[in-house]
């Protein structure tokens, strides 16, 4: 079960994906913010991250920025935009656009999941 954690300023994204992902097996935690879901973040560990990219109070951008230069810096982000312009950016393993398909989105969770495990030998940081 791989634990995750949804930052959109969205209610409906935030409904919506914590329903999605909890079908395929996700344990889902919602932030409304960035500054929020950097508070989560800091107090528990997460297989991986999802932030949309453009929100009022910290965009993604600034979201992924601190967890790439935590000591959790290999937490996976995937990104989601309903901006073309967001699309392709270093700091996120995947990026989607608004909408997308939430077996997409699973497909990518498993993969970066994966990848990182492979990268620490194996094991699983976040269960």
């Amino acid at each position: 079960m791989n634990k995750v954690l949804v930052i959109d300023d969205e209610k409906s994204i935030l409904e919506m994906l914590q329903i999605g992902l909890a079908r395929f097996d996700c344990r889902v935690e919602t932030a409304s913010g960035g500054y929020e879901g950097l508070r989560l973040f800091e107090k528990d560990l997460f297989d991986v991250v999802i932030t949309d990219i453009n929100m009022p109070d910290m965009d993604g951008f600034n979201v992924a920025r601190h967890i790439r230069n935590c000591k959790r810096s290999d937490t996976p982000i995937i990104g989601i935009s309903g901006m073309l312009r967001d699309l392709e950016y270093d700091e996120f393993d995947y990026v989607f656009a608004k909408p997308f398909k939430i077996q997409s989105l699973v497909n990518a969770i498993k993969e970066v999941v994966i990848g990182k495990q492979r990268l620490h030998g194996g094991q699983d940081n976040a269960s």
